[in-house]
């Protein structure tokens, strides 16, 4: 294999389909995302499945106004949709599979999820201005933040569990009733739970009232105030919370890890098409890279295997990437052996 990003003869494999030296630090969470999100094909019929509803709907709403598709797009319509019927793809069933997690909120999954069809070019072939894009979408999103404004309903729904003591001095009589309803309205409110407040839930969230008192302390003392509250108002069930931003700090996560699973994915693509002999013959570039770890091959790719789910939780349970099938004869030989052993061992009574 070429050192350029020209295809080998033997598959279609670039260079930057397995060499990720060169993404920069700053790239490689998203980079991460994006290159294992390539070996999914449930993404990939999803995103074809976006394309061909945007196309439709152009055409429902203009009709005869709408621009009329390139012989391109109407190939790639063509295709896409052809793919969807064979596959046997339920939108439905994969969007409800995908809202049960917080990934649609966050800003990266949203892009990756609707872009990624099956011709998408390697991460380092994209345009400078869209990977740029793309990082500063990791850590973001428009529904979860660490702390927002609360909503109109959750505002009603706080003052309706904090009424009652208002709502019985109401109830006095004549004579002592403003006095009752003075007294009442210096009573503290309460935190409100919005669901319920367990690991199982989807979300832990509270609504609590403050009173901010600018005139007389400073943002540091406002500011300690609150994290006093805050150690004892947190729900103890999330003393961990969820670290559902892929590049959230961490106990033990570090760029670091989304550079070994770059890593990992380029070894799996290559032993995808290459045994590791004919690899280290074909490309001795990755040889000289992968092939000091050849023990520890399988270890590597379950590890690779592993990752991608983690990343893609809502994809179907059975889905694995789709370069851990392999192409190459040296695991269908392995496979073999470990079949003898395990007949020789059955013949034996398993010793």
């Amino acid at each position: 294999m070429s050192s350029d990003s020209q295809p080998d003869d033997l598959g279609p494999l670039t260079r930057e389909d397995w060499d990720f030296e060169a993404v920069p630090d700053g790239e490689l969470v998203a980079c991460c995302l994006w290159e294992y999100a390539r070996e999914s094909e449930t993404i990939h019929r999803y995103a074809e499945y976006n394309w061909c509803r945007r196309v439709e709907t152009e055409q429902r709403i203009h009709g005869s106004q709408a621009s009329p598709l390139t012989p391109q797009q109407a190939e790639m319509y063509g295709i896409y949709k052809s793919r969807l019927s064979s596959s046997g793809f339920d939108q439905g069933e994969f969007s409800a599979s995908l809202y049960e997690t917080d990934y649609p909120w966050i800003g990266i999954y949203n892009a990756i999820l609707d872009s990624l069809t099956s011709e998408i070019l390697p991460w380092q072939k994209q345009p400078p201005d869209l990977r740029q894009d793309l990082c500063a979408k990791v850590c973001q999103s428009e529904m979860l933040k660490p702390l927002v404004m609360a909503q109109l309903a959750d505002l009603e729904a706080c003052w309706e569990q904090n009424r009652q003591p208002l709502d019985e001095a109401m109830q006095q009589p004549v004579d002592d009733r403003e006095e009752c309803v003075m007294c009442a309205g210096f009573e503290a409110s309460h935190a409100i739970y919005l669901v319920e407040d367990t690991p199982d839930s989807h979300h832990a969230k509270v609504t609590a009232a403050f009173t901010v008192d600018f005139s007389r302390f400073m943002d540091a003392e406002i500011t300690e105030a609150f994290k006093t509250w805050l150690e004892a108002n947190r729900p103890e069930a999330w003393k961990n919370p969820k670290r559902v931003f892929p590049d959230a700090p961490a106990r033990g996560s570090k760029r670091t890890e989304f550079r070994v699973a770059l890593e990992r994915l380029g070894l799996a693509r290559l032993l995808h098409w290459f045994y590791p002999k004919q690899l280290a013959e074909v490309c001795p570039d990755a040889w000289k890279r992968y092939g000091s770890k050849e023990e520890a091959f399988r270890r590597e790719l379950r590890l690779a295997d592993k990752f991608f789910r983690r990343l893609f939780p809502f994809l179907p349970a059975n889905e694995r990437m789709e370069c851990s099938e392999r192409i190459g004869v040296w695991l269908p030989s392995m496979r073999k052996i470990a079949q003898e052993v395990d007949q020789e061992m059955s013949l034996n009574g398993g010793h």
